[in-house]
């Protein structure tokens, strides 16, 4: 067994995420091959990669393995009409989904910001 290598989850959220590791626990893996990849709209295949790359900064920021975050086909599935998948719900939702839905809304934008890298912030409203 590899000794720990102080990876957590922060802000109560480890024991949500051990239940769904034990949730998982005896299903059969899922064929990789056999998922078919959303249909993302064309006006939002230009932000996966931002997206993918504002998660890996998330995951950074909270010492985690970006995968346990978020996919790339997990932030497809959000952006593609149907069901949100992962990111819809729970903590998940709560982390990353949310801010993603209020990113390619407009209510929010990505900027870099010296020292702490990308940062999505609320966007001002604009008078109409």
């Amino acid at each position: 067994m590899r000794p720990p290598d102080g990876r957590n989850l922060r802000g109560g959220r480890a024991e949500e995420a051990l239940a769904v590791i034990a949730e998982s626990q005896g299903r059969a893996p899922v064929d990789a091959t056999a998922v078919k990849s959303p249909d993302v709209p064309q006006e939002l295949r230009s932000a996966i990669n931002l997206v993918t790359t504002w998660v890996k900064q998330v995951a950074r920021d909270l010492d985690l393995d970006p995968s346990t975050i978020a996919t790339r086909g997990d932030v497809e599935m959000l952006l593609a009409p149907g069901p949100d998948g992962p990111l819809g719900t729970g903590w998940r939702a709560e982390l990353v989904g949310d801010p993603i839905r209020d990113l390619v809304s407009g209510r929010a934008a990505l900027a870099f910001q010296p020292g702490s890298g990308l940062v999505l912030e609320p966007r001002a409203e604009r008078a109409g």
